[in-house]
């Protein structure tokens, strides 16, 4: 098993972390990391983009102009597509976005961004925090202390606290998330990972 070392926050090496093979030392899957991301990018979007097509705009019943004599192309209406300010030939509808990630997938790219940033060494143990106060002092310097400042980072707990959250939502970079909640695009997205002795047991037994 690697071993990643353990803190404390204020910054203090208590001892080292064990983290499960089978969760932290897969060969990353591309293919599912692909799948993955590309599925996941889609659920993002909200599905609201419209264009008025003919039949939504308002106006042009009546004809413009005469069918012959005029000199002119014929025209029917004002609100024709060939017009400047009318309807939008095939153009966007609002639609409800989502592709289905199976689970299988889902859990086997999450291993993968896991174990990419384990092989860069780029995970840190933190001991649980519980805090007195809501401050986002002793985040900060402990951060500093590793170098990991001004760095996107994720930090993985079992449960936070409302001091917890709000100790850590004034870090610029840094993201709370619970060991349940993560995924692999939020993974892949950081510089380094955080994460809690609790975590690690709780990820080993829901990606064993």
């Amino acid at each position: 098993m690697k071993e990643i070392p353990h803190y404390s926050l204020n910054g203090e090496e208590i001892g080292s972390l064990k983290l499960p093979k089978e969760v932290f030392e897969i060969a990353p899957n591309q293919g599912a990391l692909y799948a993955y991301l590309k599925a996941y990018s889609y659920n993002q979007g909200q599905g609201t983009a419209m264009a008025k097509g003919r039949s939504q705009m308002k106006g042009g019943g009546a004809k413009p102009w005469r069918q012959k004599g005029t000199g002119r192309a014929r025209a029917g209406s004002s609100n024709s597509p060939l017009w400047v300010g009318g309807g939008k030939t095939f153009g966007p509808s609002p639609h409800p976005r989502h592709k289905e990630i199976p689970k299988k997938m889902r859990r086997l790219a999450l291993k993968s961004a896991l174990s990419s940033l384990a092989q860069r060494g780029a995970v840190w143990g933190l001991d649980e925090v519980k805090l007195e106060s809501p401050k986002t002092k002793a985040f900060a310097s402990f951060l500093e202390r590793l170098g990991l400042k001004g760095k996107k980072g994720l930090l993985l707990v079992v449960s936070a606290d409302h001091n917890l959250l709000r100790a850590t939502s004034n870090l610029a970079g840094l993201k709370l998330r619970t060991a349940m909640n993560t995924n692999a695009y939020e993974i892949l997205n950081s510089d380094f990972l955080l994460i809690t002795p609790e975590a690690i047991s709780t990820l080993k037994e829901a990606l064993s």
